[in-house]
């Protein structure tokens, strides 16, 4: 009886084992599935606020100096309408109108002059911020997508310096942490020598990739900087960067006039009639154009590689394209945001 129960417990048991085994290989790969695919969305996540920050980054410089002329227009406005209002309030202390044209057009010029060299100071004032905004706007604004995509996605190992350690009269090899940080990766002495041999035009290009190792034995190769379709025969990781949008290409700013009047009586027919006399104004304010387009982005391929797994995948290629533009207008301002 004894030997029967035995034999019916260990088969139970013979039959449980594979059981066990099996549940333990599927909670694994849950486990390993989990973290792979955690790993990919926090990826995702980084290179869509990556390109969407820089595409915002890019255009905020030219919104500000936007905004600035329109604060330099709006105090032209201002100049003009306390003029006019000046005009205005000596018209009702007269009765509602100057005793004739000359006392008008004398209590005018004791104003108006210092009023117009006001604003032509403003409006010269604008001219050179609108110059310097659109100084080689395109290309800087390419520029700076390029330059912060790029440092921002590349996750390129960094060597680590050495230098000798001395511990109780026994030399040893160790990180020089600080040289380590002071040195620039590999990425960054390729970026600087790729902007270097062409200052210009280097960010006028249509696509820009740089290819690395990250996981492979010689993780510290050099990397592959070009300005073409990335090079993925002898590396793990590559970044692909290109540029969209229509970007701005300049500033234009035109001066815009407009005429102050007063009232004056005169006689005519042997009646005194209040009649209007203009003052010319050639700086009242300004116009504000952007030329060109208002948007500008990134579109991003990366192949990101992970450390390896059995039976999983150890790589995947997320894609990303952000835009963001210029939105408003001189009444009410100019602000960017994301194009949708």
């Amino acid at each position: 009886m004894l030997l029967f129960f035995y034999r019916g417990s260990s088969k139970r048991k013979a039959q449980v084992a594979p059981l066990i085994v099996l549940i333990m290989a599927a909670l694994i790969g849950t486990i390993a599935a989990t973290y792979l695919l955690g790993e990919v969305v926090l990826h995702r996540v980084k290179v869509a606020n990556t390109v969407d920050a820089a595409a915002i980054s890019s255009l905020a410089p030219l919104t500000r100096g936007l905004n600035q002329l329109r604060y330099v227009g709006q105090r032209m406005w201002l100049n003009w309408i306390q003029l006019q209002s000046a005009l205005v309030v000596k018209m009702i202390l007269y009765g509602g109108a100057f005793p004739g044209p000359w006392e008008g057009y004398t209590f005018a010029i004791s104003m108006a002059p210092m009023n117009m060299y006001k604003n032509k100071q403003l409006y010269d004032q604008a001219k050179d911020i609108a110059k310097g905004l659109g100084k080689g706007l395109p290309t800087n604004l390419k520029e700076s997508i390029y330059s912060r995509v790029l440092g921002g996605l590349v996750d390129e190992a960094k060597p680590l310096k050495l230098k000798e350690i001395i511990v109780d009269g026994e030399t040893y090899e160790g990180v020089d942490y600080q040289d380590t940080l002071d040195n620039p990766s590999a990425f960054t002495e390729s970026f600087r020598a790729f902007r270097r041999a062409n200052p210009s035009g280097w960010a006028n290009r249509s696509v820009i990739s740089y290819s690395w190792l990250k996981y492979q034995e010689d993780v510290y190769k050099k990397g592959n900087l070009i300005a073409a379709e990335p090079d993925e025969g002898d590396y793990d990781s590559f970044l692909r960067v290109g540029i969209t949008g229509s970007p701005p290409t300049g500033v234009e700013v035109k001066r815009k006039s407009k005429t102050l009047w007063f009232l004056a009586w005169v006689p005519i027919s042997g009646v005194f009639v209040p009649f209007p006399f203009p003052i010319p104004h050639p700086w009242a304010k300004i116009k504000i154009d952007i030329q060109g387009g208002r948007s500008i982005g990134g579109t991003v391929k990366k192949k990101v590689t992970y450390t390896s797994l059995p039976f999983f995948g150890r790589d995947a290629v997320i894609e990303h394209q952000g835009e963001a533009k210029i939105e408003g207008g001189q009444k009410k301002g100019w602000e960017v945001r994301l194009a949708r």
